[in-house]
């Protein structure tokens, strides 16, 4: 078990439009400094494939100091390469010691991009303090192999695949949390429901009684029929409301009215 905590993210959480949007602006200002007038066309973030982050057939992954990894194959590092230094590989064949210098150069552009997402993702730099290699357990290497990545991929504009990208999904926590703005400020405590409904009306019944009767027995009364109630004239009457029982009272007399003095509040249901 590992003691270091670790960020988590839903899925999901980076189809948000504007987290595609920041990456466009992120790739879009990579190029400007790269690639002069040429531009790429940025995927959607997608969750990546096993063969994402599988050996590459063509090429190798490169490793940022943050979250993001980059892969070009051959055809986008001729293409990026013609891109950057205005020239044809195809009437200008470079030598060998063209190629290492191609082959360094455009390994600095590449991290150049990949920092530019790190810093887009806010995950800049945590390499050193947090997710190196050498200073982590097997559980938290294990951990980072079995998190969900997400991928990306830069084309040209005819749709040509000619870079990669893959980061865990857990380095978007950092943006989704600044997307979402400052908490809402805190509110005043609801009212309580008794005194935010105290003025609401409601029909108080008086029952004087009850009495049992069979079925056809209700079906014959007639006027000047009697019916008998259980309970005594002095006896208890219930004061109740559509919920329940509310009081016991009795009946008494008030300034030449009938009215009803309260003796006990009640809880059964009528």
């Amino acid at each position: 078990m590992s003691s270091r905590t670790r960020p988590w993210a839903p899925p999901g959480a980076a189809s948000d439009a504007r987290i595609l949007a920041r990456t466009r602006e992120a790739v879009d200002a990579w190029a400007a400094r790269w690639l002069g007038r040429r531009r790429l066309v940025a995927s959607g973030w997608r969750v990546a494939a096993v063969s994402d982050r599988a050996a590459p057939q063509d090429g190798d992954w490169r490793a940022s100091r943050g979250a993001v990894a980059v892969h070009c194959p051959a055809r986008g590092k001729t293409r990026l390469l013609e891109w950057a230094l205005d020239v044809s590989f195809d009437r200008d064949q470079p030598s060998e010691a063209d190629l290492k210098v191609l082959d360094a150069f455009l390994g600095r552009a590449l991290d150049d991009l990949a920092g530019a997402l790190d810093d887009m993702l806010g995950v800049a730099g945590k390499a050193a303090d947090d997710r190196g290699a050498d200073d982590r357990g097997a559980d938290d290497r294990d951990a980072d192999d079995r998190d969900e990545r997400q991928s990306l991929d830069l084309a040209d504009a005819n749709g040509v695949k000619l870079l990669s990208l893959t980061v865990p999904l857990c380095a978007f926590v950092a943006l989704r949390k600044a997307l979402a703005g400052a908490p809402a400020p805190r509110r005043a405590p609801l009212v309580p429901i008794l005194t935010a409904a105290a003025d609401a009306e409601i029909r108080l019944d008086v029952v004087l009684g009850r009495a049992r009767a069979g079925l056809a027995d209700v079906r014959n009364l007639a006027a000047g029929d009697v019916l008998v109630l259980a309970t005594p004239l002095a006896g208890e009457i219930l004061l109740a409301a559509p919920s329940g029982a509310v009081a016991a009272t009795r009946l008494v007399e008030h300034e030449g009215r009938r009215a009803l003095t309260l003796k006990s509040i009640v809880k059964e249901r009528v």
